[in-house]
């Protein structure tokens, strides 16, 4: 956020405030001499008072809602700069924020003037006449607090209007000079735009390390046993049975 913009959204608070509060006070007051004494009138952005009792007569025009509206305005300009000035801030966001600021600068100066018209006209209305021949009621008149606080609002919410127009800080723009470039006449290196740097690209996944081949095993063969050795020599049973019959060999 640039130094004009903090500037601009401080002001724009300041004018919010001041005329809210300059709303409330009283804007012009007018003391007559009557036979029970003195009678004081107050105007108000709201309408009209009075004090020992007695009704007042007459109404004023309700300018305590432009008035407001215009603060509320002031109010939402500075929270849109703010706004802003955060990171990742989109540039729409600037821009709402310095037309909310000129408009309601404008919408604010506007309203005040007009309460300070009203203001005048009271005094040329109920104050001594400027002229014998003038018609006034001829009271002792003067202006409230709430009438410069008003005036004071509006010459921050212009200021701050004015300073919005100013354009923001936008980053230089980085030059270096090329060796390989020819040298001037003058001797002056040519200053190049710096190249920008090529995209980083993602670092490759790393493979997996391949699972170890499990031996594949077949059917269990038994093998058979081999038949005995034969014995050697004819085959004579060792125990002659004496129950055969006799050899003929």
């Amino acid at each position: 956020m640039t130094k004009a913009r903090r500037v601009t959204a401080a002001l724009a608070v300041a004018a919010a405030v001041l005329v809210i509060v300059g709303s409330a006070l009283p804007l012009f007051s007018v003391t007559f001499l009557m036979g029970a004494g003195p009678v004081e009138f107050t105007m108000t952005a709201w309408g009209i008072e009075s004090d020992g009792g007695i009704f007042p007569i007459g109404d004023v025009p309700a300018n305590g809602f432009p008035l407001v509206l215009a603060g509320v305005l002031m109010a939402f300009a500075a929270g849109a700069l703010r706004a802003a000035a955060r990171p990742g801030a989109l540039p729409r966001t600037e821009r709402v924020g310095v037309l909310a600021v000129v408009a309601g600068g404008a919408f604010l100066a506007c309203a005040v003037w007009m309460v300070a018209a009203q203001s005048v006209n009271w005094e040329d209305t109920y104050g001594p006449p400027d002229d014998a021949e003038d018609l006034s009621f001829g009271g002792e008149t003067g202006y409230g607090a709430g009438l410069w606080i008003l005036v004071l609002a509006a010459l921050l919410g212009v200021a701050a209007a004015v300073l919005a127009q100013l354009p923001g800080t936008r980053p230089a723009p980085v030059v270096t000079a090329d060796p390989d470039a020819p040298t001037p006449p003058f001797g002056i290196v040519l200053p190049v735009p710096a190249e920008e740097p090529p995209p980083e690209l993602p670092e490759p996944e790393p493979e997996p390390a391949p699972e170890p081949e499990v031996p594949v095993l077949g059917p269990i063969v038994i093998p058979e046993a081999p038949p005995p050795p034969a014995p050697a020599g004819p085959a004579v049973p060792l125990v002659e049975d004496p129950l055969d019959e006799p050899r003929r060999d």
